[in-house]
């Protein structure tokens, strides 16, 4: 039987580093579809593959300026707000199309809602660009990439997208939409997340100041953590953002989008846990200290293995056979890890803050219309369902 163990975002660090724990594995032979792009990509190799194919993931975002993605994300928010009759659902019509679509343009692929080419000069670092492929092709195949549950509409997102990369079916192309497809939930979440952070935290402010108006309010109260603390992001706060209320002239905005987006990845991360998977017998030292992941109920699907049994917080240790699963959670306040840590852990992480932050401050003087904030019901990623702005 298939065993269970859960571990504390404060032993994240060490479990990641493992070298015998590692990512549940997709199996190789498919040519074409979903199960095709899994065997190809990092997320889901080991050994000298996964090193092979996070080098390729490297160079793509190593030709990429953060400080450009930020400015071409603000564009494009700021585009759908101009060009909307009235309110906007942050979550739908920019959260998970803006980040697809500043990164497709930078690989070479043009994404767009409508499947219209984006700018060729926006950052572009790919070549053999092809015919503009829509975001919901990258949205299809994010709904099936951990779970490897393929459908038919899932397939041929895939094949849609191979064809924007120039139609080969090799190690590049799936360099490159891997990358979409793993940026596309989490960072749609991340920029959701600060938005509601930072626009309720200017109401708080309107309201302190006034003496009139109520504090946005959401599943959890919005603006939580606040201390205004850098999380060392390349693309985080400056110094003038730091020193000051309202960062960057943001009128009565209390946070800056830099240090909002900072304190939530801390305060707040979008993915909250990950799972790994013992190659080999595996003896887990006990740590009495550490802390179980909340509501354990996950697998690589986010549902609980066929078979398994949960061993619970494993606080006295834990005798690991081949193949059990072990989920590390990636939230909890300073032991925090939002984009994973070890030889898995995100390499777009600069990329994404960047994308996070330039939507925020485009949208820093938007009005918060929605409260309460509800979840998105998934156990592994903290979303909002909603979040309508209106300028």
């Amino acid at each position: 039987m298939t065993t269970t163990s859960t571990f504390g975002a404060d032993r994240a660090a060490e479990l990641l580093a493992h070298p015998d724990l590692v990512p549940p594995l997709a199996e190789a032979g498919a040519d074409g579809g979903l199960a095709w792009l899994r065997a190809n990509v990092a997320r889901f190799a080991s050994g000298e593959r996964h090193a092979r194919y996070r080098g390729q993931v490297g160079e793509l975002l190593g030709r990429m300026e953060p400080g450009r993605l930020r400015v071409r994300a603000a564009e494009l928010a700021r585009e759908v707000v101009a060009g909307a009759p009235g309110e906007v659902d942050v979550m739908a019509a920019i959260a998970r199309e803006v980040p697809v679509r500043v990164l497709g343009e930078a690989v070479g692929i043009g994404c767009a809602a409508g499947g219209e080419r984006g700018p060729e000069n926006a950052s572009a670092v790919g070549t053999g660009i092809a015919d503009g492929v829509e975001v919901a092709a990258v949205r299809a195949v994010a709904a099936g990439y951990l779970s490897g549950e393929a459908t038919e509409e899932r397939d041929a997102a895939v094949e849609s997208l191979v064809a924007a990369c120039g139609g080969e079916h090799d190690e590049a192309t799936a360099a490159k939409i891997g990358l979409l497809v793993q940026a596309c939930e989490a960072t749609a979440a991340l920029i959701g997340n600060a938005l509601a952070a930072m626009l309720g935290d200017s109401a708080a402010v309107s309201s302190d100041r006034s003496g009139q108006g109520e504090r946005a309010e959401g599943g959890e109260q919005v603006g939580q953590g606040g201390d205004g603390e850098e999380a060392g992001s390349p693309q985080g706060a400056s110094q003038e953002d730091r020193s000051r209320p309202g960062g960057t002239g943001v009128g009565d905005t209390a946070r800056s989008a830099p240090i909002t987006v900072a304190a939530e990845l801390r305060s707040n991360p979008p993915v909250r846990a990950t799972v790994r998977l013992a190659a080999r017998a595996i003896e887990v030292p006990a740590d009495p200290g550490h802390s179980p992941v909340g509501g354990a109920a996950l697998s690589t699907s986010g549902r609980p293995p066929v078979g398994s049994k949960h061993t619970g917080s494993a606080a006295e240790g834990v005798s690991l056979a081949p193949g059990d699963l072990v989920l590390i959670s990636l939230s909890d306040g300073p032991h925090s890890l939002p984009f994973g840590a070890g030889p898995h852990a995100c390499p777009g992480r600069d990329q994404a803050i960047a994308i996070a932050i330039g939507v925020c401050e485009a949208l820093r003087h938007t009005r918060l219309l929605t409260a309460p904030i509800e979840y998105e019901p998934l156990p592994n990623l903290r979303i909002p369902t909603r979040l309508e702005v209106a300028p």
